[in-house]
């Protein structure tokens, strides 16, 4: 999702890109359908793309939005694969990588649903495109009642195991 024209104007011509009709971004439909189709597989990744989307979220329409919000471009690895969620840079197999969508991970950090939900935190740039496409600061009292309903065995072997410092 590198800038269009650095790859078809000559350096010497940057500058004057607008005068011979050279975009300097592909269409915003384009990038998002690229999105969906070939997610991140990192952390460096995300944090590269989450920030460029970021950089437009002006021409990010309702239907851009709600294809993203429900499009599995988020990594995360499995919770007992690394104490933070992200996906270790050096390594080659990412058999425990998965990827959730917007509205199913939270951002930043909770020291009460951690070990619950999937937290997730690439910068404020990144971070500021997943909230525009449903990612929230922390699960909602529904969202809990929700879980503890659906995994109520899993919710109470956690809130039952000490907690690791």
């Amino acid at each position: 999702m590198c800038r269009a024209w650095v790859s078809i104007l000559r350096r010497e011509l940057h500058n004057h890109a607008n005068k011979f009709g050279v975009a300097t971004d592909p269409p915003i439909t384009e990038c998002v359908n690229r999105l969906v189709a070939k997610p991140p597989q990192s952390r460096r990744e995300a944090i590269t793309l989450f920030g460029y989307f970021a950089s437009r979220l002006g021409e990010l329409g309702q239907n851009a939005v709600a294809k993203i919000a429900d499009a599995r471009i988020v990594p995360v690895l499995a919770k007992n694969q690394t104490s933070n969620g992200y996906i270790n840079e050096k390594a080659g197999d990412h058999k425990d990588l998965r990827h959730l969508t917007p509205r199913q991970c939270y951002l930043g950090s909770s020291s009460d649903y951690a070990d619950i939900f999937d937290f997730v935190d690439f910068g404020n740039e990144a971070n500021a495109f997943l909230l525009k496409c449903g990612s929230k600061n922390e699960p909602t009292k529904l969202e809990l009642a929700a879980l503890a309903c659906k995994e109520p065995a899993r919710l109470l072997g956690i809130m039952q195991s000490p907690r690791s410092t």
